[in-house]
């Protein structure tokens, strides 16, 4: 990934020289080369589905996605389409969003094609019908078309009118990436430093979990390659000859108009997708609920949409945020409990103005909420706004709330430490004990990592991890204690546990990112960001890990995978039902045993 990344970042230098030297020549050759890299970063990110992917992916635009106007490359729009249907990317870039605007730029293509000199609010009208899209949206891809010449504007009549390209000069690329630079610099801070791998550590309090020792299986660039290849209508097990054959239809009163999210609630599941209704402009939000066995019991429309879905399984309620920053709470059986409003709260306007100040790219305030958590009982709210945890109650107390650190991509902080600090830093991270103070901190700084504290204090003891001192980080879940307090854990791997005074009780510190997920995950967050959604079955010892292409079913312990089902390219949903995961298309129901 970081080998991607340098040639990205090279490329780019060396075309902006050739630029400024005028030298075309070296330009052009320098495009092509800024291309295969990039090529080359998609197809690293795409290795990291379902492991340590970053919470921020470039390429993208605010609004969705201009690369399908601007790039229009078969192999990088396959990539980003199995990039969206990543649940952590959804802040940036959605499926949804991803198909209208594929939709769109081809229809719009298609007119100009069979159209010549059709007028742009024609074709703006026409292309907003055929695929819902907003007449904005549909206008921003007719300009990034006709900036990446693949089509011809022509304003000389005062009405701006669309040729298609008769013979193509060479594509200026280089826009592509001058387009993109300021985007791929900002999403290179999560991009990098990859997560040091250090032995598998609990990464937070409790009870011991199977999933807490669990890492999402791993499978190579180009088995992964070969799983998209062999994706089809129909679950595969992985390795076998053709596609399953047995399967169950779909009554149409339960099918999904889209792709759902599974969210384990107390005894119960709930499916939740959108719709659009007849009468409105706007998606609703819809929930199927189904008992443990997987049987529907009840079927909720919510009268709004949603964004982010929060789930404790301890917990006897859903936590919906939708696009108007309105927090809804329901219980399992569907009542709605409670609304509230963040959209003018201080403590998210000022944070996500804060942070888009002094970002490069700007950030959507529903992107910004990375976690909540609510307790019935005392009626307090739990909210974690990028790099801050916020607690309030009900009757307008705040609680506590307090900024975030953690290590991240900052200057290293080396104070004076002897050769046992050393040796012990050198020991957690994986390095040679006998490594030298200079390469230690060359390593720290190539890294990214960041040593603070009176001596070294970068590993499992909290006594020499000092959280107040260390570089913002991002929030990945947190939840509420039974003594007011919580707990956070971020996604470089730190796990802090305040108490109900916002006061810190104690640190943890997990060797990577995708154990911290795991452990979060298990205590029930599994849809509040994870790279991959994991389930403990009824069966004592067995769950289910899934990515967007691979479903893996396991016991432990020992870790033994029993099962891996190439999942199909329409599927809609995935969950638990007793001691069997179900599969389900548009269509079509498919039930795997655990063995």
């Amino acid at each position: 990934m970081r080998d991607s990344t340098k040639g990205y970042f090279q490329a780019l230098r060396e075309f902006q020289a050739a630029l400024t030297a005028r030298d075309y020549d070296r330009a052009n050759v320098v495009q092509k080369r800024g291309l295969i890299e990039l090529k080359s970063c998609l197809s690293a990110l795409s290795a990291y589905m379902g492991t340590n992917l970053p919470p921020s992916v470039p390429f993208v635009d605010a609004q969705g996605l201009s690369i399908a106007a601007l790039f229009n490359d078969p192999e990088v729009i396959s990539t980003l389409e199995l990039l969206a249907l990543e649940p952590q990317l959804t802040d940036r870039l959605s499926i949804t969003g991803l198909h209208q605007d594929i939709a769109s730029v081809a229809s719009l293509r298609q007119m100009i094609r069979t159209q010549p000199g059709i007028t742009r609010v024609s074709a703006v009208e026409r292309v907003k019908v055929e695929t819902m899209t907003t007449g904005r949206r549909i206008g921003s891809l007719l300009d990034y078309m006709a900036k990446a010449e693949d089509v011809r504007e022509d304003r000389t009549d005062g009405f701006a009118r669309y040729w298609t390209v008769e013979k193509k000069t060479k594509r200026d690329d280089g826009l592509v990436i001058r387009t993109q630079e300021e985007s791929f610099r900002a999403g290179c801070d999560f991009l990098l430093p990859e997560p040091v791998q250090m032995p598998l550590q609990r990464a937070s309090p409790g009870p011991p979990h199977p999933e807490n020792w669990i890492e999402p299986p791993g499978i190579t660039l180009d088995l992964y390659h070969r799983l998209i290849d062999e994706r089809g209508a129909a679950p595969k097990v992985l390795d076998s000859d053709r596609p399953l054959s047995f399967g169950e239809n779909i009554p149409a009163e339960e099918r999904l108009t889209g792709r759902g999210k599974a969210i384990v609630v107390a005894n119960n599941t709930w499916i939740l997708f959108h719709r659009r209704p007849p009468t409105s402009l706007r998606s609703h939000g819809y929930a199927h609920i189904r008992d443990a066995e997987g049987r529907l019991i009840g079927q909720l429309e919510l009268g709004h949409d949603f964004i982010r879905v929060y789930s404790h399984r301890s917990r006897e309620f859903v936590i919906i945020l939708d696009s108007d920053l309105d927090v809804h709470v329901y219980r399992e059986s569907g009542e709605r409990i409670e609304r509230i409003s963040l959209r003018d709260t201080p403590e998210v306007v000022e944070t996500v103005r804060a942070w888009n100040a002094a970002a490069a790219f700007p950030i959507k305030s529903t992107a910004a909420v990375r976690s909540i958590d609510f307790d019935p009982a005392s009626r307090t709210f739990l909210v974690t706004v990028l790099n801050r945890v916020w607690v309030f109650s009900l009757n307008g107390d705040v609680r506590y709330c307090r900024r975030v650190a953690a290590p991240g991509a900052s200057p290293v902080h080396w104070p004076s430490a002897g050769k046992e600090d050393i040796s012990f830093a050198a020991e957690v991270l994986g390095l040679p004990v006998d490594i030298t103070r200079d390469e230690m901190v060359a390593y720290a700084k190539e890294t990214g990592l960041v040593v603070v504290g009176e001596s070294i204090g970068f590993g499992e003891d909290a006594a020499r991890l000092q959280p107040d001192t260390l570089s913002d980080d991002w929030i990945y879940f947190s939840w509420l204690t039974p003594d007011g307090g919580c707990v956070f854990s971020t996604y470089t791997g730190l796990t802090v546990q305040l108490d109900a005074n916002g006061q810190t009780v104690g640190t943890w510190y997990s060797g990577t990112v995708s154990s911290c997920l795991t452990d979060a995950d298990d205590r029930g967050g599994l849809d509040s960001g994870p790279r991959f959604h994991s389930w403990a079955l009824t069966t004592p010892g067995w769950f289910a890990v899934h990515t967007p292409v691979l479903l893996t079913i396991a016991s432990v312990p020992p870790t033994r995978i029993t099962k891996q089902i190439v999942l199909p390219k329409n599927y809609t949903t995935i969950y638990p039902a007793g001691n069997r995961i179900v599969v389900e298309t548009r269509t079509g129901r498919y039930l795997f045993d655990v063995d």
